[in-house]
């Protein structure tokens, strides 16, 4: 089993990795996981590159699990990604109130900053020295007259190589959230075809994952105690800059047919 976690109360391995199925299964019990199979179609797995799979995947592993690009995927336009009050739901939380907040948690607590935000904002401008501080890349933006909220509707490229650690070992690699790394590990073994560099995993969540047709119509819960439903599973096909500009408003989460 391979994939893009960290250690924590419940599991006990870091970075990007691989486990033997047996003790990952052991120690996914042990974690009280729900875990769902799930085959690709035939089609998908015709062109499933093995020995490209694994060749990326040894290029990988060790890296820091993908803290980067968290919120990168998360934030595709201006106004409708933010969450909302209910019952109604009309009152929700807007960029004009993050765009300061952010710019504080950084001042006081800046090592959250350049975990998370700084470094891929700062990718969007161009600017590839670490050490800017949120104000400073907010100025910069500024400077290239560009809006803060231009910047953080940019789609997260894989293209993209951060300051990270590999095996704890400061280098300069991809950084991936379990979800980008499943994509990325479909992009580098062929799946997507000739889509393949118009797709930016960065900007797929689960969701996206598990509702494309690569997939056989169904799927099986093999653990867990509770029964998982995955909605809109097997619902769309792939194509080009997919998953880049998706609104997501409660209660509803309704998207565009491009999403």
């Amino acid at each position: 089993m391979v994939e893009s976690t960290i250690d924590d109360s419940y599991w006990p391995t870091d970075h990007i990795q691989k486990t033997p199925y047996d003790t990952w299964i052991q120690q996914a019990i042990d974690a009280d996981f729900q875990v769902i199979y799930v085959k690709l179609t035939e089609q998908a797995r015709n062109s499933y590159n093995e020995t490209a799979a694994v060749e990326w995947f040894n290029s990988q592993e060790g890296f820091d699990y993908g803290f980067h690009t968290m919120i990168w995927a998360w934030i595709d336009t201006k106004k409708e990604n933010f969450p909302c009050i209910a019952p109604d739901f009309t009152v929700c939380f807007q960029w004009e109130l993050a765009e300061p907040l952010l710019a504080i948690i950084d001042r006081n607590i800046p090592e959250i900053g350049d975990m998370i935000w700084n470094p891929g904002y700062a990718k969007r401008i161009g600017l590839y020295s670490p050490g800017f501080r949120t104000s400073d890349l907010y100025y910069e933006a500024h400077l290239q007259g560009l809006a803060s909220d231009d910047v953080i509707v940019m789609p997260e490229l894989d293209t993209y190589l951060y300051n990270t650690t590999r095996y704890d070992v400061p280098t300069v690699g991809r950084s991936m959230v379990c979800c980008m790394f499943v994509c990325s590990m479909w992009k580098a073994a062929g799946v997507f075809g000739a889509d393949s560099d118009s797709i930016n995993c960065g900007e797929m969540t689960n969701w996206d994952d598990y509702a494309l047709t690569i997939h056989e119509p169904n799927y099986q819960q093999i653990i867990g105690a509770y029964s998982l439903s995955l909605n809109d599973y097997h619902v769309k096909d792939f194509y080009a800059h997919m998953a880049e500009t998706c609104p997501s408003m409660a209660p509803d989460y309704e998207r565009d047919m491009t999403c």
